[in-house]
């Protein structure tokens, strides 16, 4: 009886541990960053988006929707993280992967 109740307990803290790597699994948070948060007009910028599953942080850059919002007062091009740089101004911008979103805001200088 005390080796099945072993054995019990051996498969119950499995069953747990593998429901907490399940978890960590799902996206919880997008972090975008670049080497600056400023670009001069005509040049470009690379930004990058972490995603984090868990503690566990992926580069997400090429899967994530990159949107630049309309109250933006610059204009700009971006495609997978890189921003062209267009007319001066501010530059407001929405990551979108599997309901999780960050934003960002970039100074697009003369």
């Amino acid at each position: 009886m005390k080796k099945l109740f072993v054995t019990l307990v051996v498969i119950s803290a499995l069953v747990l541990s593998l429901c907490v790597s399940c978890t960590s699994d799902k996206l919880s948070r997008i972090v975008v960053s670049g080497p600056d948060n400023k670009v001069q007009a005509g040049k470009t910028i690379q930004l990058e988006a972490i995603g984090l599953y868990g503690t566990k942080p992926t580069d997400i850059t090429s899967k994530v929707a990159w949107t630049i919002l309309p109250m933006s007062t610059g204009t700009a091009v971006i495609v997978k993280g890189i921003v062209v740089a267009e007319i001066p101004g501010t530059l407001l911008i929405l990551v979108t992967y599997n309901g999780v979103n960050d934003e960002a805001a970039i100074l697009i200088t003369p």
